[in-house]
Order: structure tokens, then C-alpha cells, then sequence
């Protein structure tokens, strides 16, 4: 059946409130409902230092850049045949394995070719970079660093190497979501941004919101504040940047978006909304599902997203829109998104001043933790025909491995914010 239309009251619980799942702890129906919890991270040991770039470009064109990198971080760049099948050479990963065991690494930058970014290419990393000691856990701090084409990969290396953390007095969020219908399921996007925006302020800093509200519930505006924003498309999409929110998004330093996604949308807009939105220097995140789907995928894609929305195989894909544009660090998932969950322990770890590196890996040792580790070689060995094709109607069935697919792309040793103090 469809899912429960009954109108429901928003509740803005504080981040304190909200229960952190893992290690024993499991989410009520409820919290289920409105996908209200936090999976619970902690630190976990990695090299005192040293840098460490693995790539299977083999052009000049963007070799150049990635040295230039490591000279930045002190680091080394090694170089395999192809990132997506290096785990089905037995050779090649374990020369490849030996020589990370060697350097032992604090950072990790993954540059895969474009065709190489795929899901059994982040899946083979995660299971090279869990085995570099007994436990079961990754043992440094990753990064992505993949672009849709050569400049916007220049720009992402070249603007890493030239940040500096943003200050606590410089510090803006833009939040944004999808508002559908008054179910837990229509409004529990809007829901994330009201605990954003709450939790911020409590920090002295402003949230400015953009709420993507559908043409059936135009009048009704649950989240009231001066610089909240309602929208409501033509049709299902916003398919141009509201000028008003343009210029609250460019003073902002972080975007947080909430709602459905698959390729060409993401919560509520169309991609090519974003065509002319300058992102440069901005940290992005996308709690949709698909923002950051690969352009060849290893396993077949749904007829229809999570909403039922027909999912297409050339549209853009929102990450990739998002880093042409600038984006010094994405936050997304190859396939389907947990959401607020999964991105909000991401998030309080870059707040608290921690890099890039070091938020993601606490976000995938914790699902580790969630998933047995010989899973990883089951997944690593399905053929995309072991999974069932979807019908015609068939929304996105999660396939294995699903909770190890998320991305973020950005230099792992960079630092995207100082520690956010409270303003008096």
C-alpha cells in the first residue's frame, strides 16, 4: 500500500533529544516514521601523519594537478590500471595493498577516472582500506576526488590547496527542503530543517531556509521565520533558483538540502536550476537519494525512485552539477540516502573543526560496524545480472551494500570549518 497520507503535527525536537542509534541502541516505530535518529560515531585510531593519493589516471592533464596536491600535502601519488576492477586482480591489489600498508597513511584521496567512479570501485576502497590492520575498521581518514570533467577537477584541487577554514563569525547555513504533503512523510524534510535551524541558532548563527512546497499545500506554512522562504513550483519541480535565495545562499558557506532525489532532481529542484549558482568555496549536502549516483553504474537502476518518481540514466546527477559549480566539499550517496541520520554526524564533525577525511570515516565505521565485514567480497563478487531487474513499477530496491555508498568528495585533509563557538 501507499504510505500514510494522515496529517501530522511537526514537532522540532533539539539534537540532544534525538537518539543516537548504534552499538545496541535501536530507533522506536516513531522515530522510524519521521527518520529521526543519529547513528552513533566515535574516533578511531588512524596514522599520526603522511598522505597518500591513489588514481588511475593515467592523462597529464589531470596527473598534474594531483601531484601538485601531494607535493601540498607532503604526500605521494600511486597509480593502477583501473580503480573499478582492482579488486578482482588478485596482482594488482595486492601490490596496491602492500604499498598502503607501507606508506600507513593519515590521509587517503581516491581519484578515480569518471568511468571508474562506480559502486564496486567505493566498495573495493572500503574493503583496501579496512584491512590495513586486524580490526574490521577503516584506518584512515578518506576523500574523494572525482569531477565531471578537467576544470572542474583542476578547480577542486587547486581551491583545496588554497583554503582556509572558514571562522565562527563567518559561518552561514542556507537550508533547504521539499515539503510534499501534511503525512510524517511529506513533512519531515521541513522537520530537518527546523532542527538546523534551532540548533544553530542556539549557536548565535543564522540559517536562511528555502522550502520547496507543493502546489497542494500552498497555503500552509508550518516553519515561520523571517528568512524563511516558500516556493511552489508550476509543476513537480522548482526549475529556477528563487533570486531572493540567491543571495542569502551566496553569503552562506555550508547548503543543506532535505527531500527526495534521483538523477536530474534533488529535493524539489531540478538540477538545472542550479546551472548558473555559484558554489565556489561552499560545502554541500545532499541527504537525497542518487545525488551522487555514478554515470556508469555497476548494478542495474530502478525504473522509479524511493517517490515513485521514474528514474532516468542521462540526467545530470546533482554532486557533479554541484562541484562543476565550485563545490569544495559534497556530501551524498550513490544510490539510496538515509538522510538526516546518516548526514547530521557528518556534519557536527566538520562544526566541531574536524577534516573531511576524519567525518567520513567515522560515518563508515559506523555502518561498518552495522554490516558483517565479509560482506564486503559477497558484494565485491555479484554480477549486476545476480540482482533481479526491476519491473515496470519496481522503486528502488536496495541493493547489497546499499549503507556503504556514500560519498564525499573533497581533499580529506581539509579543514572546511574552525570549531563553531556560541556567540554571545
Amino acid at each position: 500500500g501507499g504510505r500514510d497520507q494522515s496529517p501530522a503535527k511537526l514537532t522540532i525536537p533539539a539534537i540532544a533529544d534525538i537518539t543516537r542509534v548504534g552499538d545496541g541502541a535501536r530507533p522506536t516505530r516513531r522515530e522510524m516514521q519521521w527518520s529521526l535518529t543519529i547513528v552513533k560515531t566515535k574516533p578511531h585510531p588512524v596514522a599520526e601523519s603522511g598522505y597518500l593519493i591513489v588514481t588511475d589516471h593515467r592523462s597529464e592533464d589531470y596527473l598534474a594537478p594531483l601531484h601538485r596536491l601531494a607535493k601540498h600535502r607532503k604526500g605521494t601519488v600511486v597509480i593502477v590500471k583501473d580503480l573499478a576492477t582492482v579488486h578482482s586482480r588478485k596482482e594488482d591489489w595486492d601490490k596496491l595493498s602492500s604499498h598502503v600498508q607501507k606508506v600507513n597513511p593519515r590521509f587517503v584521496a581516491i581519484a578515480p577516472r569518471l568511468e571508474s567512479y562506480r559502486e564496486k570501485m567505493l566498495i573495493g576502497m572500503w574493503k583496501l582500506l579496512s584491512t590495513l590492520d586486524d580490526d574490521p575498521e577503516l584506518d584512515v581518514f578518506p576523500g574523494l576526488l572525482v569531477a565531471p570533467d578537467l576544470p572542474s577537477f583542476e578547480k577542486l584541487i587547486t581551491s583545496s590547496m588554497d583554503y582556509k577554514p572558514r571562522s565562527s563569525e563567518n559561518f552561514q547555513v542556507f537550508a533547504q527542503c521539499h515539503f510534499t504533503d501534511n503525512s510524517a512523510g511529506g513533512i519531515k524534510s521541513l522537520q530537518k530543517v527546523g532542527i538546523l535551524r534551532k540548533h544553530f541558532a542556539k549557536h548565535g548563527h543564522e540559517t536562511s531556509s528555502l522550502i520547496v512546497a507543493a502546489p497542494k499545500v500552498r497555503e500552509e506554512r508550518p516553519l515561520k521565520g523571517d528568512d524563511i522562504l516558500y516556493a511552489v513550483p508550476k509543476r513537480r519541480l522548482l526549475q529556477l533558483f528563487p533570486a531572493e535565495a540567491r543571495e542569502s545562499l551566496a553569503k552562506s558557506a555550508l547548503l543543506v538540502m532535505f527531500g527526495h532525489g534521483s538523477t536530474g532532481m534533488s529535493c524539489g529542484f531540478s538540477v538545472d536550476a542550479f546551472h548558473d549558482i555559484d558554489l565556489s568555496n561552499k560545502v554541500v549536502m545532499a541527504g537525497s537519494c542518487w545525488s551522487g549516483a555514478p554515470t556508469k553504474l555497476d548494478f542495474p537502476m530502478p525504473r522509479r525512485d524511493a517517490a515513485g518518481t521514474e528514474l532516468k540514466d542521462n540526467r545530470e546527477r546533482f554532486l557533479m552539477r554541484a562541484i562543476e559549480n565550485g563545490a569544495l566539499v559534497s556530501f551524498g550517496h550513490m544510490r539510496l540516502n538515509q538522510g538526516f541520520s546518516t548526514l547530521y554526524p557528518v556534519l557536527e564533525s566538520w562544526t566541531e573543526g574536524k577534516t573531511v577525511g576524519e567525518a567520513y570515516q567515522r560515518l563508515m565505521n559506523a555502518l561498518f560496524r552495522a554490516e558483517k565485514k565479509s560482506r564486503l567480497d559477497e558484494i565485491l563478487a555479484l554480477d549486476p545480472s545476480d540482482l533481479q531487474q526491476p519491473g515496470e513499477n519496481r522503486r528502488s530496491p536496495a541493493i547489497p551494500g546499499n549503507r556503504l555508498l556514500y560519498v564525499i568528495i573533497g581533499d580529506p585533509a581539509l579543514q572546511p570549518f574552525e570549531r563553531l563557538t556560541v556567540k554571545k
